[in-house]
């Protein structure tokens, strides 16, 4: 409960001497508290060991949602070459082709987001987040996100 209001930082809702001198505390307690994070986000890079899987399963099911999408598109593609173009369109149909061109852009921006975040964050946590992550799947560390997806998150 302490490490909660710690992190909340101090309270100013009261006057009194006592009070003060317990803001002081929770203000003191505060800034070891915010001290320690930021050393552990250097230790560690940007993510905490028990989050790291937290990261990656957040990457996996948006590399399989996007690859599920790509692989009905794919599909529908060579459906269209056998069929040489004798297929109904119908209204059904052209929104589920939409549906999965939306999840394929939804899930290759989120992609994006975790390896290259737009802001570094506060002592660049974001930052150094993203670069732990891109190491992680041997991916260029000073790498920039592909063309295409810069344009995107615009």
């Amino acid at each position: 409960m302490a490490a909660n209001r710690a992190l909340r930082g101090p309270t100013h809702h009261s006057t009194g001497p006592a009070q003060k001198a317990a803001q002081a505390g929770e203000f003191k307690r505060y800034v070891e508290v915010m001290t320690e994070l930021k050393q552990l986000i250097e230790e560690y890079g940007g993510i905490q060991p028990p989050h790291l899987a937290f990261y990656m399963e957040s990457i996996r099911f948006s590399s399989e949602a996007a690859m599920n999408s790509i692989d009905y598109l794919a599909d529908f593609i060579k459906m269209t070459n056998e069929t040489k173009g004798q297929y109904q369109m119908t209204r059904q149909l052209q929104t589920i082709i939409l549906d999965h061109l939306q999840n394929i852009l939804t899930h290759a921006a989120a992609l994006s987001w975790y390896f290259w975040p737009s802001k570094a964050g506060k002592d660049g946590l974001h930052q150094k987040r993203a670069e732990t992550l891109r190491a992680e799947f041997n991916l260029n560390v000073s790498a920039q996100p592909p063309h295409i997806i810069r344009r995107c998150r615009l």
